[in-house]
């Protein structure tokens, strides 16, 4: 055990470290990540209900890793598994750098919510990542790097007011929604 849970960042701290979570599990701690960053490996499902602080995160393993705080820490680097934001007001970080991996925005599709998506995103030379977008959502972060990104599209509205310039790699847009009246998926690049 890592202790008593607690929303207070200080009292849990990965400086250059990893926390490997080999089976099912949920966090109630809030952490901070020191000038080192830190790894957290997961196979299975682990659930991270407090907030992340701090520097750099690196998630592997082929788990889903699902957040439900509201974090503020620098950057995610998904290297392979799943990154989850289950709800509107969590965030992956500050950037996030795809070496791999899933990024699955909080899917709401209710007519009366709209995401919006401020993180930045990097996808180096050579490297993959795939962004399953929010059912009703804005992104505005940044798009970098020349790999290769898949950008799903899960229902009606998608709107990408982000600046990609920066991005001089190959973008796949899917989406398999639609519904009875002939709707279908709506991206929108402002």
């Amino acid at each position: 055990a890592i202790g008593v849970a607690s929303s207070d960042p200080s009292l849990f701290e990965l400086n250059g470290g990893a926390l490997l979570v080999p089976s099912e599990a949920i966090s109630n701690r809030a952490l901070t990540l020191g000038v080192g960053g830190g790894i957290i490996q997961n196979n299975q499902k682990l659930t991270w209900n407090e907030p992340i602080v701090g520097g750099n995160l690196e998630k592997s393993g082929n788990g889903n890793l699902i957040f439900a705080g509201v974090n503020t820490f620098a950057k995610s680097t998904l290297k392979a598994g799943t990154l989850t934001l289950q709800n509107d007001a969590t965030n992956p970080g500050k950037t996030v750098v795809f070496e791999g991996g899933v990024l699955q925005c909080s899917d709401n599709s209710a007519m009366s919510s709209s995401n919006t998506m401020s993180w930045n995103m990097v996808v180096a030379e050579g490297q993959t990542g795939t962004i399953n977008l929010d059912s009703r959502g804005a992104y505005t972060g940044t798009l970098s790097g020349s790999g290769s990104l898949v950008v799903n599209i899960p229902f009606v509205r998608s709107d990408l007011n982000g600046d990609w310039s920066a991005f001089s790699g190959a973008i796949t847009f899917n989406s398999t929604y639609s519904n009875s009246q002939g709707y279908s998926a709506e991206l929108r690049l402002n």
